[in-house]
């Protein structure tokens, strides 16, 4: 039986200093670098992170 290829999305997380401040949601790999690019303008590299993350939506993870 063939699997089907899960649902992906794509996060983007803001962190001001050290508090996650904004987080979106893409559908698209290229739409989230876009919003982490602009984020990144405004950065103070000591203080503040952004972050992409690929979510894949429906599939379990094995129990820790």
């Amino acid at each position: 039986m063939k699997r089907e290829k899960p649902d992906v999305v794509w996060v983007v997380v803001l962190v001001i200093s050290g508090i996650p401040d904004s987080v979106e949601v893409y559908r698209d790999r290229k739409s989230a670098l876009a919003r982490e690019k602009v984020w990144r303008r405004d950065l103070r590299p000591d203080y503040d992170e952004v972050g992409v993350f690929e979510v894949e939506i429906g599939v379990q993870t094995p129990d820790c």
